[in-house]
Order: structure tokens, then C-alpha cells, then sequence
């Protein structure tokens, strides 16, 4: 499945429970369960979403015995994509 709209995925800084899509459409709104934290994070999380799949997608194509510069630049992505799901 791949007509997921495209990333990159953000979360504005005033309205931190929407994700939005680079042209600004709205992709999804969290609703708050417990705490604005949690709000928070999940709309991190889902933000997160195409970033992840990418360099899933990525791994599935490395081949273990061929690990060269490409492995620590898919190494970077998923730090990256990581850092932006958890907000640290």
C-alpha cells in the first residue's frame, strides 16, 4: 500500500495536536486522553509516520554481507525519524 499522502509529516508549534502534510492539510488531529502530554506525543508519533516506513522500506533492502556508507546514512534516517516520533 503506498497512497498514503506524502511526507514530510509536522506538527505546528501552536497547534500541537495536528499533523499536518507540507502543503499544510491537515492529516490527522489527536484528541486529548489523559494529558496535553500524551496529545503531544502521539501527534509526534503519527508525524513520524512517513519518515519510519522510509527507512523501513530502506532496510529491507540491505544486504548484510554489502554494508558500506549507505548503511550509516539508513542508520542516520532512522535516528533522525526516532528523534522526531519522540520529540528528543
Amino acid at each position: 500500500m503506498s497512497g498514503h499522502t506524502p511526507g514530510p509529516w509536522t506538527v505546528p508549534y501552536k497547534e500541537f495536536s495536528k499533523v499536518k502534510a507540507e502543503n499544510g492539510a491537515v492529516i490527522a488531529t489527536c484528541h486529548k486522553l489523559t494529558n496535553l502530554t500524551n496529545l503531544e506525543a502521539n501527534a509526534r508519533l503519527l508525524a513520524a509516520a512517513p519518515d519510519l516506513l522510509s527507512v523501513c522500506q530502506r532496510l529491507t533492502t540491505i544486504n548484510v554481507f554489502s554494508a558500506d556508507n549507505d548503511v550509516a546514512q539508513i542508520i542516520m534516517m532512522a535516528c533522525d525519524a526516532v528523534e522526531k516520533a519522540t520529540g528528543e
